[in-house]
């Protein structure tokens, strides 16, 4: 009879332990699976934005052609929303890249933050004082942009083979 409640208790106890969401909790991410595919890109701008300058700019940019390969493929594939359609499980894609023009910022920057929304992400937000300030400093920093689009991929390829290194 000793060894039945013994048993018992420690199935009741194993059950208590599997059930709990503590005990699962460090093995969960906090985070939502970035959606899309590889080299897709989200570009949030306005619709005068990206009609003028600025998005002949970013298409030139982000749209070139692959270097080395015998026929021509797009370095990215970009869709456009505008911040209004910016929600749901577009905030959530794997690479983003918004456009916020401010005419109170005295220069124009970039600021580059990862699994914001989702995981694995890459968020880049282009903020400048005017669209002028904009295509300069995306023509000065193109190289940059798309490298750090690149690796953010590239990082991506690498922890996803590393589940099945055998």
């Amino acid at each position: 009879m000793k060894t039945f409640f013994r048993i018992a208790a420690a199935a009741a106890l194993f059950a208590a332990m599997t059930a709990c969401d503590a005990f699962h909790s460090l093995t969960k991410s906090r985070l939502k699976t970035a959606q899309g595919s590889p080299y897709e890109l989200i570009v949030v701008c306005p619709q005068q934005e990206w009609t003028g300058e600025l998005g002949d700019t970013l298409r030139s940019i982000l749209t070139a052609p692959v270097p080395y390969l015998n026929q021509t493929e797009p370095l990215f594939d970009v869709l456009r929303v505008t911040e209004r359609g910016f929600s749901g499980m577009v905030a959530d894609h794997r690479n983003i890249l918004k456009i916020v023009e401010d005419p109170s910022l005295a220069a124009t920057n970039i600021a580059v933050q990862y699994d914001v929304t989702s995981e694995p992400q890459i968020v880049m937000t282009l903020m400048g004082p005017s669209d002028k300030s904009i295509t300069a400093f995306l023509s000065a920093n193109r190289g940059n942009i798309v490298l750090a689009l690149e690796n953010a991929e590239r990082d991506r390829a690498i922890k996803y083979a590393e589940k099945f290194n055998e």
